[in-house]
């Protein structure tokens, strides 16, 4: 690996406040409920999405795993273990919602899962206040434009499923 693009500070465990581990906590229930979810809807057929709610959800959700994993980059930049160790869990359940969301909108998931992310990033959006938080040079304007885009994918997915569900 090339160790030059990285930041010369050595790996720690974490620089999480409270409303960091608060905003950790509500995105591991919402990954155990993507999980368990995936777990019992494994056996079922993969299927498109139909519709343009079905379509938005679908483009939302798959971009938002996309961008996650552009986040391994930053992640291995910041030299954090545990960031580094709760990113590929997260890239993992988000995946599974891309899948998930094929189940079709009654399955508990569907709506449970975006519903805790979004408020796990509105935990985010008030740490990035509360605390000026910088993540190397970048500073809270980034910051709040990074959480917004993933605060509009998760309420496009909670929209679309009540729009579905009709």
């Amino acid at each position: 690996m090339d160790t030059s693009l990285a930041n010369p500070q050595q790996w720690h465990w974490s620089g999480m406040r409270s409303l960091g581990w608060l905003e950790t906590a509500i995105k591991f229930l919402a990954m155990a409920v993507a999980f368990v979810a995936l777990a019992q809807t494994l056996p079922a057929a993969f299927g498109w999405p139909t519709g343009i709610p079905g379509t938005l959800r679908f483009v939302a959700a798959a971009a938002m795993t996309l961008l996650l994993v552009l986040a391994i980059y930053d992640r291995i930049a910041d030299r954090e273990v545990f960031a580094m160790a709760f990113l590929p869990l997260n890239i993992g359940a988000h995946a599974a919602y891309v899948y998930l969301i094929q189940a079709g909108p009654e399955h508990f998931a569907v709506w449970l899962y975006p519903a805790l992310m979004l408020a796990g990033d509105l935990v985010k959006f008030a740490a990035i206040r509360v605390y000026d938080m910088h993540v190397r040079e970048f500073g809270p304007r980034v910051l709040y434009f990074l959480t917004e885009v993933f605060l509009a994918g998760y309420a496009i997915c909670l929209i679309t499923t009540l729009i579905l569900r009709g």
